[in-house]
């Protein structure tokens, strides 16, 4: 394990994700659309902040990378280093539904139901809740 080299990333991108799961339990379609955008942006951070702490510098220095590669960049990453004990980043399908999703909500202003948006939360949780422990030794609900 390894210390964050930016700890106050990782305290936003879990305070977001914590906002984004009380957002999804009220389920109006204002709170639905905000909870998305949060917990996409909490993932997202969260696979950055793997790049910058265990890539190289040339998977780092590209920072307008497209979603498929980052998440194939941090896995290689992770697969590398080996005081990690984890084989790959979980929920890759239902991470890229999320993704899916913002980008309706963000281009083409598709607002989604919010049984959606809350089924997605569990598995946005596993990957932090994963990364947290397993890269870092920090429990993501403490």
């Amino acid at each position: 394990m390894k210390q964050p080299s930016k700890p106050k990333l990782l305290l936003i991108c879990k305070n977001f994700f914590v906002q984004a799961n009380n957002l999804a339990l009220l389920g109006d379609d204002f709170s639905v659309m905000k909870a998305v955008f949060f917990m996409d942006y909490a993932i997202e951070q969260m696979l950055n902040i793997l790049i910058m702490d265990f890539g190289s510098d040339e998977d780092f220095k590209n920072h307008e990378i497209k979603w498929n590669t980052l998440w194939q960049k941090v896995t290689k990453a992770i697969k590398d280093e080996t005081s990690i004990k984890m084989n790959r980043i979980p929920n890759y399908k239902q991470l890229k539904e999320l993704r899916d999703i913002r980008n309706g909500l963000q281009h083409n202003g598709t607002i989604p139901r919010a049984d959606q948006v809350s089924r997605l939360v569990n598995p946005a949780k596993e990957i932090l809740s994963e990364c947290f422990s397993k890269c870092y030794g920090f429990d993501l609900d403490n």
